[in-house]
């Protein structure tokens, strides 16, 4: 390009009549640069109706490029003006869709509903029972009798998400259009992060504590997902033919999810459906409990021991570990390496003297998560 640019000018020169001075300077002084954008004109794409969501990003990069501080504090701005927008109106749609999957998934229960299954569910966990409670009990006796009649009773009692959205294509067309409107909200969060990040590094004083803190900072969306997932199975789960009783314990659990770990209501929501499709009464979350098994869990990661008697003075026992958090306990369940609260339940699914407590009579139930360690409690 320096070359063709060079010749032109040479062209021009000996066209014009110019001596060899002339074009010396013609060859030496290149053509002025163009002007940057304007700090407006930038705006105006990232604000752009039909502008992809890389030509907003090009366009924060390029005000922070040429404008300095000041562009990163219009982009910081305008990127929270639409984020805060995006995200209440992702938040108004989710509540509208829930409310429709959650009138649609006790429909989906009763249209797979099969002639005479009440007899059949009714034999199934008198069977399965009847296994579990054997003496002794052998993993064999659990995984070859006891497992393809939990199955059968899922087929005839369980409803997934799946099903619910097979059932109802408008509310099916409603959950493809949040996770669209999902991903226009992560869009203007990534802008926020990258015009904060620049206005940060340029003007730290003026730009404050995460830029833009004179505003109450934007909530990150990418743990909404998760959220609407684990709504979806609450509402399938709630769906599930089950005594008032048992309705009233998981929507009493539902009320105290925010009091522990998210794993742990997981964990303990996969037990309850486990023993509801036999038959058994839902247990009540005890959050002491499920702070207790967390201590332990920490205390076993920590100080390198798996065992259900600890070292640690005054927390020897599982009666002695619930005193401290104000609570009683009974039996316990201890796992360490599993990822998930459902691999942990499973292992001890399949654990004879695990199993049984888990179909124990307990009314209450913790469970405790520490970096890959899991404490179940009962009381």
């Amino acid at each position: 390009m320096i070359l063709r640019g060079a010749l032109l000018a040479i062209a021009t020169a000996l066209a014009a009549g110019w001596g060899s001075a002339a074009m010396e300077r013609a060859v030496q002084e290149p053509a002025a640069a163009p002007a940057p954008p304007t700090l407006g004109e930038l705006l105006r794409r990232m604000r752009a109706p039909d502008a992809k969501w890389w030509q907003r990003e090009e366009a924060v990069e390029a005000l922070i490029e040429h404008h300095g501080a000041d562009g990163a504090k219009q982009a910081v701005r305008y990127a929270m003006d639409r984020l805060e927008a995006e995200g209440e109106r992702w938040q108004k749609s989710r509540d509208r869709y829930l409310k429709h999957f959650e009138k649609n998934a006790p429909d989906a229960v009763l249209a797979r509903s099969e002639k005479n299954s009440e007899v059949e569910i009714e034999r199934l966990r008198k069977e399965a029972l009847a296994v579990s409670r054997r003496d002794p009990l052998e993993k064999a006796h659990i995984v070859e009798e006891i497992d393809p009649k939990l199955e059968r009773l899922g087929e005839l009692l369980l409803v997934s998400v799946e099903q619910v959205l097979a059932r109802d294509e408008e509310l099916d067309a409603e959950r493809e259009a949040l996770i669209a409107q999902l991903d226009e909200v992560r869009t203007w969060w990534d802008l926020w992060r990258l015009a904060a990040a620049g206005w940060t590094r340029l003007d730290p004083e003026d730009a404050g504590e995460g830029a833009g803190a004179k505003k109450s900072l934007p909530e990150d969306p990418d743990p909404w997902q998760d959220t609407l997932d684990a709504e979806e199975q609450w509402q399938s789960m709630l769906a599930t033919p089950m005594s008032e009783r048992d309705r009233e314990t998981l929507l009493k659990n539902l009320e105290v999810r925010a009091e522990i770990l998210p794993e742990e209501y997981e964990g303990i929501l996969f037990h309850n459906q486990i023993r509801i499709q036999l038959g058994l009464h839902a247990q009540r979350v005890d959050p002491k409990l499920c702070a207790a098994g967390r201590d332990h869990s920490k205390d076993m990661k920590e100080l390198d021991f798996f065992a259900h008697e600890s070292p640690v003075e005054g927390k020897k026992t599982p009666g002695d570990r619930a005193a401290r958090f104000g609570t009683s306990a009974g039996a316990e369940n201890i796992a360490m390496g599993m990822d998930t609260p459902r691999g942990a339940v499973m292992a001890w699914w399949h654990s004879p003297g695990h199993h049984k407590n888990m179909i124990g009579g307990a009314d209450r139930i913790g469970l405790g998560f520490f970096e890959r360690y899991w404490t179940e409690m009962f009381g």
